[in-house]
């Protein structure tokens, strides 16, 4: 069977954009590792959250974020 184009160019987006994912979430997370921040679980790392419900992971980093700041 031959690969559609639309197959071939969804399958090179997904690449590209994991890639940049992981960029963008090494950096996250060596900052959280770095300030002893600790946001559930799913919602850092490899979290199910940053892939089913970005909104939620980005809220309570922040959340984690900011009440670690509160705290000090």
């Amino acid at each position: 069977m031959k690969i559609p184009n639309y197959i071939d160019y969804a399958l090179q987006q997904r690449s590209k954009l994991a890639y940049r994912l992981h960029k963008y979430c090494r950096i996250i997370d060596d900052f959280l590792i770095k300030n002893n921040i600790n946001p559930d679980d799913a919602c850092w790392l490899t979290g199910v959250e940053i892939y089913v419900n970005p909104n939620v992971a980005e809220d309570e980093v922040r959340n984690a974020i900011l009440n670690k700041r509160n705290n000090e």
